[in-house]
């Protein structure tokens, strides 16, 4: 699964560090999540109302190809894409054991 983003670069969304990312009970097991995760999280909660780039878009596309019977196509709004890569990043931990 790729790692490299666009998402974290010069992108307002970053200015929310307090974007909700796990739950209390998860947090306290130690769960954290990165500058990626914490952007599309600020796109699906509605925080971030600057358009994603072309090059946002194709990337978060990738993402949820790149997982197992999940379709990018129909994904006009960022807030739906930025949940689409969330959900996708989800089955593909579970499908390796992760969670």
């Amino acid at each position: 699964m790729t790692i490299a983003t666009p998402l974290g670069k010069d992108n307002p969304a970053l200015a929310w560090p307090d974007v909700d990312c796990c739950t209390a009970s998860r947090r306290a097991l130690g769960c954290v999540c990165g500058v990626t995760e914490r952007v599309l999280r600020a796109y699906a909660s509605l925080r971030c109302t600057v358009p994603m780039t072309a090059d946002q878009r194709a990337w978060c596309i990738d993402q949820v190809r790149q997982v197992e019977g999940q379709s990018a196509s129909n994904y006009d709004m960022d807030e739906e894409l930025a949940r689409m890569v969330l959900a996708a990043w989800l089955d593909y931990a579970r499908d390796k054991g992760a969670l």
